[in-house]
């Protein structure tokens, strides 16, 4: 076991426990043919969904992993790892909580996920391969919203999915997001209608209970014109800090995220991710604002994961859309968080942001990679981006790659990036004034990140400062 390896495996984490869980199936360890098909039918998928998955193997198989990551994804070893694996007693269209496996209801409670069914729209929870559980508001489904499983939608809801499935993000897109279609199980899928205006988050969680496990979901929102909707995605898995685990290989999650925005519509997705430190985060996010003023905004706080690889983008295709993408990442002992954003605006007038922040300590690295590209015909167009990374310490790292495509002499651009180091001073200051040292840490890291965590909705606010509590104050577990 190397020295980094060591580190993840020994920070502290709050939602490592593991549930003592029977399962109804698991698939052998590794990845072909023959197991992509038993998938498909233990789904009882149509024939136009297995013909998907199987493109995606082939591009999986065909695609090399890629080198220029800030970590090694040759250690993954995919014939130690189970595709699919679904827990006993079980259901897709599970409406209460109390239906669920004892040992599930335990964990989703303590996950508090049973406190927040009252107040959102509506709320998916994934364990491992399967959705256990499901609700949406009577009033959203009266005015035609949909928001089902993935696996109910290519059954249940072909006409009104099917056609943007692989539309913003192709099997062939790279190589995890091939192995994606090729195996991915569960996530959720979203349909507003014109004009409907979905005013509380919709929700899904997703939950990593076994080691040695793919976790592949797949996240479609299509939104009509001049429609709304926020939705917001959590994430917790059994943690590393379990000894009986180590000589286990490590959860992959790689998931795929499709967006859709037509005339006037509007999408704001919310991520929170903190998986445990030993978990591969490699996912692929995209939307497409297809239609004329339509809107996307990201909003991301990563803080857990070993090794992640992210960068949510948008393409501006319809005149006069915009986007925002507002991203927080922390990287700390034994942490790789290569992450950034990507921007392409091909349309007239269009605009897109991005609000990077990046905190490193402890030995982490913090790699952003940005993309802003304006076309020929994004005339009139604006594109800015501010990259901030701040580092506790002098064996952490942070490093930025912007790269930027201006193909047209109209367009406004604004670019800027700063890395600065928490001072002996400062903290010294702030305990002066009663603070112990965790809690001034917290306090400079709550006021780098304040601009991009008053975007939350409250509920969700004051999860960012309790992620922050336990990574940086006093309530940090060890």
């Amino acid at each position: 076991m190397s020295v980094r390896d060591s580190l993840i495996l020994d920070r502290p984490y709050q939602y490592g426990w593991e549930d003592e869980v029977e399962y109804d199936v698991v698939l052998e360890p590794g990845i072909d043919e023959e197991r992509v098909r038993l998938i498909s039918e233990i789904k009882d998928e149509p024939d136009w969904m297995l013909k998907l998955r199987l493109r995606g193997l082939k591009a999986f198989e065909r695609k090399p992993n890629p080198a220029w990551l800030g970590f090694d994804l040759d250690e993954i070893d995919f014939d130690r790892i189970s595709f699919y694996m679904q827990p006993r007693g079980t259901v897709e269209r599970n409406e209460a909580w109390e239906n669920l496996p004892p040992e599930l209801y335990q964990t989703m409670d303590r996950l508090q996920l049973t406190d927040q069914t009252a107040v959102l729209a509506g709320q998916v929870a994934q364990y491992d391969s399967a959705t256990v559980f499901h609700r949406l508001q009577e009033d959203l489904q009266e005015q035609g919203v949909v928001f089902v499983s993935f696996d109910e939608a290519v059954r249940d809801h072909e006409d009104t999915f099917r056609p943007w499935i692989g539309k913003v993000i192709p099997p062939a897109d790279n190589k995890y997001a091939a192995l994606n279609y090729a195996a991915f199980s569960g996530g959720s899928a979203i349909y507003v209608p014109p004009g409907v205006k979905v005013t509380e988050p919709l929700s899904n969680y997703f939950r990593i209970n076994s080691a040695g496990m793919f976790q592949g979901e797949r996240t479609l929102i299509v939104v009509d014109r001049d429609a709304e909707v926020t939705y917001y995605e959590g994430c917790s898995s059994a943690g590393q800090n379990l000894k009986e685990k180590r000589d286990r290989p490590a959860p992959l999650h790689s998931a795929v995220v499709e967006l859709v925005a037509l005339d006037g519509a509007t999408i704001n997705y919310i991520t929170i991710q903190e998986w445990a430190a030993d978990v591969w985060n490699l996912v692929t996010k995209r939307g497409a604002c297809f239609g004329e003023g339509s809107r996307i905004n990201w909003v991301n706080f990563e803080s857990g994961s070993g090794h992640t690889a992210k960068y949510p983008g948008t393409v501006c295709l319809g005149a006069g859309s915009s986007t925002t993408i507002d991203a927080v990442t922390i990287a700390g002992p034994g942490q790789v968080q290569d992450s950034g954003a990507k921007i392409v605006l091909a349309a007239p007038h269009t605009s897109g942001s991005v609000n990077a922040k990046g905190i490193s300590f402890g030995g982490g690295r913090g790699i952003y990679r940005g993309l802003l590209e304006a076309r020929e015909d994004a005339q009139g167009a604006k594109l800015a981006s501010s990259c901030d990374a701040l580092m506790f310490d002098d064996i952490s790292e942070s490093t930025t790659h912007p790269y930027i495509d201006i193909r047209n002499d109209s367009v406004h651009l604004a670019h800027e990036a700063t890395t600065a180091k928490i001072g002996e001073d400062q903290i010294f200051y702030l305990m002066s004034r009663g603070l112990s040292e965790r809690e001034a840490q917290a306090m400079i890291v709550s006021g780098f990140v304040a601009d991009t965590a008053e975007k939350l909705p409250a509920a969700y606010y004051a999860e960012v400062q309790r992620m922050i509590s336990l990574q940086f104050g006093d309530e940090a577990i060890g």
